[in-house]
């Protein structure tokens, strides 16, 4: 989320965006491209030129930007897995959580989303169990 907001906020890819509105098929392949493809700064720079070059319009830019990042985590996320790839759960707000659930559909992955609000309630309770616990002895041999 970070990432996405300032490259379209404060990099020179991000001003050349003329929208903010959501294009999936560019969002699906920038989704794929992401996912296959192990530089996403390069890609991240290439997308400028390929605005420049009229490869890419203005109003794609934030979607482009938005399906390379996510695709990149993805596979990032999945590379620590080793071979078996998991089903995967997306904590996210529900439009967020859209774009990551989409992006799997089309990458061939598992995945099913979790109301963010539902996780941070969760937490919370953790949290609060583990502040009325008593703290472990500490049970190291000398």
């Amino acid at each position: 989320g970070e990432l996405y907001e300032l490259l379209c906020r404060q990099s020179l890819v991000g001003a050349l965006s003329c929208s903010d509105a959501f294009e999936e098929p560019t969002f699906l392949d920038a989704a794929a491209q992401g996912f296959n493809n192990p530089t996403v700064v390069m890609d991240v720079f290439a997308a400028r030129a390929s605005v420049l070059l009229g490869q890419i319009r203005p109003d794609q830019v934030q979607s482009y930007l938005s399906g390379l990042l996510i695709g990149n985590e993805l596979r990032e996320g999945l590379s620590s897995e080793g071979t078996t790839i998991p089903d995967i759960t997306i904590v996210a707000n529900d439009a967020l959580t859209g774009k990551y659930l989409s992006a799997c559909v089309h990458l061939g992955l598992s995945a099913k989303g979790v109301n963010q609000d539902v996780s941070v309630t969760g937490i919370q309770n953790l949290l609060q169990r583990a502040a009325r616990q008593p703290p472990m002895a500490n049970s190291q041999a000398d």
